[in-house]
């Protein structure tokens, strides 16, 4: 891939080849799935709700910039007219200026396909959520009367009873 530096005191008059992978129109897909919580099925679906579409843009100027597809062949792998695409690319652009959270989310996906040639995968890598504490209770099972700790689980390793016949549980 060719990239035009500024630095022209560089052999070659400004003009550097770096060794990255091509970007894809499925690498394009994923990172706005990833990024926009949308699944492939809705970003490909005739769908006009608003967080379809706002990706569908996204992922239609994207397209258009970072690769080397032209207007007939997005609209090809998205399964739409090519001035459907451009229109969809061109309201992108215009949603840039004034849409502050479609500019973040665009922003976003363009750090994940960073990412992605960095080798990281497409996983939601801009959210870090706390893992989730697991709840552990005391139960008592009715049968034998045994106390256990459980979490999820509602079975009495006593005597393996489930469900119906334990009592309620104290957090700790």
């Amino acid at each position: 891939m060719t990239f035009i530096c500024p630095n022209t005191d560089m052999e070659g008059g400004g003009v550097m080849t770096l060794p990255i992978n091509p970007i894809t129109a499925s690498d394009v897909v994923n990172a706005v799935c990833a990024v926009w919580g949308v699944t492939k099925a809705g970003l490909f679906s005739e769908s006009r709700l608003r967080k379809f579409a706002y990706a569908r843009f996204c992922a239609f100027n994207i397209c258009r910039q970072i690769t080397d597809l032209s207007y007939p062949q997005i609209a090809n792998v998205f399964g739409r007219d090519h001035t459907t695409v451009m229109s969809g690319a061109h309201r992108a652009n215009d949603l840039l200026g004034v849409d502050a959270e479609f500019s973040d989310k665009y922003d976003k996906t363009l750090e994940c396909i960073a990412a992605f040639q960095d080798g990281q995968d497409y996983s939601p890598w801009y959210e870090k959520k706390p893992p989730v504490e697991k709840i552990i209770k005391i139960r008592t099972c009715l049968k034998c009367r045994e106390d256990f700790k459980s979490d999820i689980k509602r079975i009495c390793p006593a005597c393996t009873l489930s469900n119906s016949r334990l009592t309620g549980g104290l957090d700790i």
